[in-house]
């Protein structure tokens, strides 16, 4: 995480979807930190949340004290080569920012989402910029005839996503809407107004499977 990823290796982009990078206190150096505050939440991460077998998490927002680390933005990156396969082409990922330089942050799966006959896939960042939960919702689908996606609550609202078909991954749709509440389903349509696809969000009990809906 965090790795710095040199302009020459993003492809397309970077695009800003309204999302931000939110981390743990103990990712920081303890001089960054009243000394109250990043000791409370060490001890935390000691004490409740790790074992002697296992160790204890670094970073952990899991008490409810989260840092804002900056913006996140979407790529299609290459591959650097200290990652050892080349891939092919480049690949849709999420960057932060560290002073002037851009990270890596998180790439999405396999990105077979992105291939022929494939169901579209989402991702969920959460965000807090105004005070509320909300969460940033990132999707990819095949090709570009995606012209419009809504994104439906279990309430029934509805937030029409901005759709990028083409860009920033070359000859593939990428889209992302920020919702309030928990999402139900993401429903895809051509310029006709066809519907092409009517995803459901996949259910999960573990932050791993929530990674990918």
């Amino acid at each position: 995480m965090s790795q710095p990823v040199p302009a020459d290796a993003i492809s397309g982009g970077p695009v800003d979807i309204g999302a931000r990078r939110y981390t743990g206190v103990t990712t920081y150096k303890r001089k960054q930190f009243p000394a109250r505050l990043f000791d409370g939440v060490e001890t935390i991460e000691k004490t409740e949340l790790g074992s002697e077998e296992e160790g204890y998490p670094v970073g952990s927002t899991e008490m409810g004290i989260i840092v804002d680390a900056g913006p996140l933005e979407l790529v299609c990156m290459e591959s650097l080569p200290e990652w050892g396969d080349p891939g092919d082409g480049c690949f849709p990922a999420m960057l932060g920012t560290i002073g002037d330089q851009r990270t890596y942050e998180w790439g999405m799966g396999t990105d077979d989402f992105l291939r022929e006959g494939k169901p579209l896939e989402l991702f969920s960042i959460d965000d807090y910029s105004t005070g509320e939960a909300r969460t940033v919702w990132i999707g990819g689908t095949d090709g570009t005839d995606v012209a419009s996606v809504e994104l439906i609550g279990v309430d029934g609202t509805h937030v029409e996503a901005t759709v990028a078909a083409g860009t920033p991954v070359p000859d593939e749709t990428m889209f992302w809407g920020t919702v309030t509440g928990d999402l139900a389903m993401a429903v895809t349509r051509d310029a006709d107004g066809d519907l092409l696809e009517r995803h459901e969000v996949k259910p999960c009990n573990s932050p791993v499977e929530c990674e990918v809906r």
